[in-house]
C-alpha cells in the first residue's frame, strides 16, 4: 500500500493565501450542509480555476502535472476500473507496474479514495495530476475502445470493418454524455470528437473528407491543429451523424447547408453551429463550438486596457448613436457586442438584434433570426424593429446600402446602434459606409465610435521568462512611437500550452466621435486624415495597444507583429 500525504485541502489553500479565512469558513460550512467535496465548491464557484488549482497542488505536494491527452496509456489498466470510481473520485490508472501504480488524479488530497485503489490493485500508487476533463475523457476513450473490441468480435466480419477505426471513442450518450453501453460506434466516436474539443477549450471543430478518410483538426487559441483520423469505411456514416444532429438534409450532398443543435458535455452547456460544404472527397463539416461563459463575458473581461475601458464605457452611456465593431471573423466582435448588450441591459428597457445567424440566446432580450430564403433580410427586420418602440438595436452586420443606412438613420432618431463591418482599422469602417453610398450627413452626425479589435495570444503562465527586447523588438517600439521596455516575455513551451501561449485577449483601436472628427467626415476625406485627428485625441493603434499588452507581459511582439503589422501599416 502507498503512503500519502495526509495534508488537506483547505490547509494548503490557506496556506496559499489564494483564499481568506472567512471565505474559506463559508465553504466548509456549505461543505457540511451539501455534503460537496471543498474543491468542487472552489471551482464550482469560479473562486479558483482549475488550471490555478492544479499550479497550487503541484507545488505544494510536488507532484507533476501530465497532458493525458497526448499521453500514451497502458490499455489493459486502464479499463480494469469501475467508471463509476473514476467519476466520482477522479482517478485513473494509466501505467501498471510489478511494484506500483501510475495514477491520474484531479484531487491528489482524497486520502480515502487513494488507499482504496492501492488495495484494490495491492501496489503502492504513484501520482500525477491531471485536469478533471482529461481524467474523463480519458474514461470515456478507454471505456469506449474496451467496448469496440467486444462489438467488433461479437459483430460478423463484413459490418464489424465498418468501424474498425483507431480514433477515441465516447461510451456516453448523444445529448448528455451520460453513460451507455449500447451506443453504436459512430455515435460514440463523433461524441469524443466534440468531447475533446470541449475539453481543450476548442473554438471550432473542422471534419475534413480526405482521399483516405477523414481528417479531424480543432481550433484552440486561433490556430488549428490535428487531434486524429477515421477510416474511410467510417467517413460517410460520421458526416450523417452529425447532420442529423444539426437537423440537415442528410439525402443533400451537393449543396451547403446550415445548421444548430445543443449538447452538455460534462455538465458544459454547448450550442453548436454546423456547416456542411461539398467537396472533391465529400462532405467537409465545420462545427462552432459556443460558451455562453465564454461567449458573454462581463465587459472588464473583454481585454480592454485601462484607457480603452474608459473611452468604451463612456460611449455605451451615450443615449443614440451607431457603435461599430470592425475586424476579420474571429475576432471576438460577437463576444464585445454580446457582452456589451449584457452590460447595458439593465438600463434599457428595449433591446433588440438582428442576426444572421443568432450566435447565443441572451435571456431578456428580443432577438431575431434573418432569413433570406422567407424574405426576413436585415433591412426587412430592421424596418419592423424601428415600429417596435426599441431603445437599443443590434444589426449583425451592415451588408449592404439599405441595412448601412436604416441603421444609421435609426441612430440619428434617438436609438443606440450596435453593428459591425469586415474592414481592417477603425477608420476605414467610415470610409466603407461612404463607399457603399450611404450620405456623409448621415454617416457623420450618427457615428458614436468605432472600435477595430483583433485577437493576440497570451503568454503561458507556466513556462514565461524573462528576455532583453533584440534591436528587431525595439524597432517595433520605436515605429509605434513607444519607449522600448527594459524587458520583456516569452514562452518556453511545456505540456500545458501551445508553443509558450496559453488562452488569448483583444487589443483593439477605438475612434470616439468628436465635432472636430464629424466635419471632416463632411469634406470626405481619407482614411489618413481621419488618423491625424484621431492621434491628436491620442488614440492608439491596434499596433500600438498590441506592443502594449507585451510591455505589460501579457502578450510577444511576435505575435503582436503576426496580428496587427498589416493594420499599422495601412494606417
Amino acid at each position: 500500500m502507498g503512503k500519502f500525504n495526509p495534508k488537506r485541502l483547505e490547509d494548503i489553500l490557506a496556506e496559499s493565501g489564494m483564499l481568506s479565512s472567512l471565505t474559506l469558513q463559508e465553504l466548509l460550512i456549505e461543505q457540511k450542509k451539501t455534503g460537496q467535496s471543498l474543491r468542487e465548491l472552489v471551482l464550482s464557484g469560479k473562486l479558483i480555476t482549475e488550471e490555478k488549482l492544479l499550479e497550487l497542488l503541484e507545488e505544494k505536494l510536488s507532484i507533476p502535472y501530465v497532458d493525458l491527452f497526448d499521453l500514451q496509456i497502458d490499455q489493459a489498466v486502464a479499463t480494469s476500473i469501475s467508471p463509476d470510481f473514476v467519476r466520482r473520485n477522479l482517478l485513473f490508472p494509466i501505467e501498471k507496474q510489478e511494484d506500483k501504480l501510475v495514477v491520474a488524479t484531479a484531487d491528489p488530497t482524497n486520502i480515502i479514495a487513494l488507499e482504496d485503489i492501492s488495495m484494490a490493485y495491492q501496489r503502492k500508487v504513484e501520482l500525477v495530476l491531471a485536469t478533471e476533463s482529461a481524467i474523463l475523457h480519458a474514461l470515456n476513450h478507454y471505456r469506449g475502445l474496451q467496448d469496440e473490441k467486444i462489438n467488433t468480435e461479437n459483430a460478423p466480419a463484413d459490418e464489424s470493418s465498418n468501424f474498425n477505426s483507431g480514433f477515441l471513442r465516447e461510451e456516453e450518450s448523444s445529448y448528455h454524455f451520460q453513460s451507455s453501453v449500447e451506443e453504436a460506434p459512430i455515435v460514440k466516436m463523433v461524441n469524443n470528437i466534440i468531447e475533446r474539443a470541449v475539453a481543450e477549450k476548442a473554438s471550432d471543430i473542422h471534419i475534413e473528407p480526405m482521399e483516405e478518410g477523414l481528417l479531424i483538426r480543432i481550433r484552440v487559441d486561433g490556430n488549428l491543429k490535428k487531434t486524429g483520423s477515421l477510416p474511410l469505411e467510417s467517413r460517410s456514416h460520421v458526416i450523417s451523424r452529425l447532420k442529423i444532429m444539426a437537423g440537415m438534409d442528410i439525402a443533400e450532398k451537393r449543396l451547403p447547408q446550415d445548421g444548430q443543435f445543443k449538447q452538455t458535455v460534462n455538465g458544459v452547456n454547448i450550442n453548436m453551429r454546423a456547416s456542411t460544404l461539398p467537396t472533391m472527397h465529400g462532405e467537409k463539416v465545420v462545427l462552432r463550438l459556443l460558451e455562453k461563459e465564454r461567449i458573454v463575458l462581463p465587459l472588464e473581461s473583454i481585454g480592454f486596457s485601462s484607457k480603452n475601458y474608459q473611452i468604451y464605457k463612456s460611449l455605451l452611456v451615450h443615449s443614440s448613436g451607431v457603435i461599430l465593431l470592425t475586424g476579420p471573423t474571429g475576432c471576438g466582435k460577437t463576444t464585445t457586442l454580446y457582452s456589451s448588450l449584457n452590460h447595458i441591459h439593465q438600463l434599457a428597457s428595449n433591446i433588440v438584434t438582428v442576426e444572421d445567424p443568432v450566435e447565443y440566446w441572451l435571456e431578456g432580450i428580443n432577438q431575431v433570426q434573418v432569413n433570406t430564403q422567407a424574405g426576413l433580410t436585415f433591412a426587412v427586420c430592421l424596418r419592423a424593429i424601428l415600429r417596435q418602440d426599441p431603445d437599443v438595436i443590434m444589426v449583425g452586420e451592415m451588408r449592404d446600402r439599405e441595412t448601412a443606412e436604416m441603421g444609421t438613420r435609426a441612430a440619428m432618431t434617438g436609438h443606440k446602434v450596435f453593428s459591425t463591418l469586415h474592414t481592417n482599422n477603425a477608420p476605414q469602417a467610415v470610409i466603407r459606409l461612404l463607399e457603399m453610398g450611404v450620405p456623409d450627413f448621415v454617416v457623420a452626425p450618427s457615428l458614436a465610435g468605432v472600435v477595430s479589435q483583433r485577437l493576440v495570444r497570451n503568454i503561458c503562465d507556466y513556462c514565461r521568462k524573462e528576455h532583453k527586447p533584440s534591436d528587431r523588438e525595439n524597432y517595433f517600439f520605436e515605429t509605434a512611437e513607444i519607449t522600448p521596455p527594459s524587458r520583456l516575455y516569452i514562452g518556453k513551451g511545456c505540456k500545458r500550452c501551445n508553443a509558450g501561449y496559453k488562452g488569448r485577449t483583444a487589443i483593439h483601436e477605438i475612434l470616439p466621435f468628436t465635432p472636430n472628427m464629424r466635419n471632416l467626415i463632411s469634406e470626405e476625406v481619407s482614411a489618413e486624415r481621419l488618423w491625424e485627428e484621431a492621434k491628436n485625441l491620442g488614440v492608439k493603434t491596434l499596433f500600438a495597444d498590441g506592443l502594449l499588452r507585451a510591455a505589460e507581459g501579457i502578450t510577444t511582439v511576435e505575435e503582436v507583429v503576426r496580428v496587427a503589422m498589416s493594420e499599422m501599416m495601412e494606417v
